[in-house]
């Protein structure tokens, strides 16, 4: 996708977090995802109902404020795909994307 594309991406992914959209972040995920619970406890979720059981844990009150932070423009990217703010959050294209139509997902939460 070009630059644009992945920055409206990742606006609906700092958005989703924002309000709590479970929803959209659980289909958004590559699974399984390894993140951490309450700040302490690493876990790998591989399911999107564990994400959803999971989401307060996850996306707690102070990594919302720091996702709330960050800008969705001109991001970081490398080979491991595209990172927002300090790598609180990266993405990757889909598997089964293509130059001409490709799709995205969360490779990553660090929480």
């Amino acid at each position: 996708g070009t630059d644009n594309d992945v920055e409206i991406f990742m606006k609906k992914v700092k958005k989703s977090i924002i309000e709590d959209d479970k929803e959209w972040i659980s289909n958004h995920i590559s699974y399984p995802i390894k993140t951490k619970i309450d700040t302490k406890k690493t876990i790998i979720i591989k399911s999107k109902k564990e994400l959803i059981n999971n989401f307060n844990k996850i996306f707690n009150k102070e990594f919302k404020e720091q996702i709330k932070s960050f800008c969705s423009c001109n991001l970081f990217h490398n080979y491991q795909g595209v990172m927002l703010g300090n790598g609180q959050i990266w993405i990757e294209n889909k598997p089964n994307s293509t130059n001409t139509k490709y799709d995205f997902q969360i490779k990553a939460i660090n929480n």
